[in-house]
């Protein structure tokens, strides 16, 4: 359990919170919250979501919540778990709008090391009453009543930049919190290049995956190289995955944009496969997810097929390709990270 479900278990045991709940972003399995009156729960992390399907509890996946919410009870009280960055939470803020009843209380709980302790002073647009009302296991939780807000649709809240390639420029469009929001990021940036270097090198035929997809700057990449190709990219973030969709539109590429819990889930088979694969989870960092994802290669990829991934120099991922039975080069590098080129 983490610590900030306990701190939630504990606000019920005090009878601090009496009212209906409507959780948005719980880390953990409902089972864990099997005391509380739960109305709802709204997952942006697809890992989160998976085993809330089968409760009979409201559950979706999404950035925001669905429009009709005419049965959440009048009390409702909104329990926001803090998601990483200010932005992220000021955008949940912001799309609570009219979807939840008018002066509903909102709870935020978040870790200290997370930054929760700042946020009081970040709610003073969006609730009245705002106060401190339990602290434990390193964590804070914040009450409020929220304010009569407009309602804000997800399409006014994308942020589009431009990304230059092969003499063209491609729309990227991106969302609060989806990783390098509003600009290329140093490890993408050198296995796109790297691509392009190798680009002879790569299958002819290209029915490719991009794992972790963010904002889909990788596929438009891709299909910029390969006009011919045929891309899915999977993510995680339901942010990421809005901003990916509306990226592949803008672009006119070829393929879909879908939802994964984790590399166990994939199927298919891919000719080429690329991934800046994530390194953190929330605040912490971890390469248990790229680990998975690296087993799972000699089963997703095509007899001829590639994997083409850029990782930090100090992570040892030659590894695990290697115990996975595959073959592995290194293509380039930089100060602070590495291609890696993979196949049977």
């Amino acid at each position: 359990m983490h610590n900030e479900s306990a701190l939630l278990l504990r606000l019920q045991q005090q009878q601090a919170i009496t009212s209906p709940l409507l959780l948005i972003n719980p880390p953990d399995s409902p089972g864990i919250y099997a005391g509380l009156n739960i109305a709802g729960a709204l997952h942006a992390n697809y890992s989160h979501y998976m085993p809330w399907r089968q409760t009979g509890i409201p559950a979706w996946f999404g950035c925001q919540l669905p429009d009709d919410l005419a049965a959440m009870p009048a009390d409702t009280c909104v329990v926001l778990f803090l998601p990483k960055g200010r932005q992220r939470l000021l955008a949940q803020l912001q799309l609570l709008g009219s979807r939840v009843p008018l002066n509903s209380r909102l709870i935020v709980i978040g870790a200290v090391a997370a930054g929760i302790k700042s946020t009081g002073k970040k709610l003073v647009d969006y609730c009245t009453q705002i106060h401190k009302i339990d602290t434990a296991r390193h964590c804070h939780a914040w009450s409020g009543l929220l304010k009569p807000l407009p309602r804000v649709e997800l399409i006014e809240l994308f942020t589009h930049w431009p990304f230059e390639f092969n003499e063209q420029t491609l729309p990227i469009t991106s969302l609060a919190g989806v990783f390098a929001d509003g600009h290329l990021d140093s490890g993408s940036g050198l296995l796109i290049d790297t691509l392009r270097a190798y680009q002879s090198d790569l299958p002819g035929s290209m029915k490719t995956l991009d794992f972790g997809c963010g904002s889909g700057a990788i596929s438009a990449a891709l299909a910029m190289l390969r006009p011919d190709s045929s891309i899915t990219a999977v993510d995680n973030d339901a942010f990421a995955l809005a901003a990916a969709g509306r990226t592949f539109a803008r672009n006119n590429i070829q393929g879909m944009v879908k939802p994964t819990a984790a590399p166990i889930d994939l199927e298919d088979q891919f000719d080429l496969i690329v991934s800046n694969p994530p390194f953190h989870q929330g605040i912490s960092q971890t390469t248990a997810v790229t680990t998975a994802f690296i087993q799972r290669l000699p089963d997703l990829l095509t007899r001829r097929g590639q994997a083409w991934i850029v990782a930090n120099r100090f992570l040892n991922y030659e590894q695990t390709a290697l115990a996975s039975g595959l073959q592995i080069v290194q293509r380039a590098d930089n100060r602070g990270y590495k291609v890696l080129a993979i196949k049977h």
